[in-house]
């Protein structure tokens, strides 16, 4: 085996000689003497790839795959908030004034009939212990 010193590295090879070996001054530049990098040139140079990789099930470009349901936001409202909005009342329909759902963070004070799309059990719990009532899309 040689010694290192011996072997020499390309660019020492081609010293003084304006091309490197690649023709016509200029030829190797740019991202073209790469193939085009990336996913450039699959509709016009890389066509045949393209071709090859679509019969085997891969898709190069456009869209393709899972895209998930993009669900709406429910509004959601807290037995604290639910307690300061019922004072006074016997009876309050969330579904209404646009609430969606009852949560159960908080307490509250008084008994009071909810009229609602959906609830948390702790809410139903909570509301019952007070002696009010939930009544839900469920169980109406």
């Amino acid at each position: 085996m040689p010694s290192p010193g011996k072997i020499e590295k390309k660019t020492h090879k081609y010293r003084g000689k304006r091309s490197m070996g690649y023709g016509r001054v200029g030829k190797h530049r740019g991202k073209g003497a790469r193939g085009g990098t990336g996913k450039s040139g699959h509709h016009k140079g890389k066509w045949s790839l393209t071709i090859k990789l679509a019969k085997e099930g891969i898709m190069v470009y456009g869209r393709h795959g899972f895209h998930p349901v993009v669900r709406k936001e429910v509004k959601t409202i807290n037995l604290y908030d639910l307690d300061a909005l019922s004072a006074g009342k016997q009876e309050i329909d969330l579904t209404a004034l646009g609430i969606g759902k009852l949560l159960g963070k908080g307490k509250i004070t008084h008994p009071v009939k909810v009229h609602v799309s959906a609830a948390s059990a702790k809410a139903v719990e909570m509301v019952k212990q007070a002696g009010g009532e939930v009544i839900t899309a469920e169980n109406a």
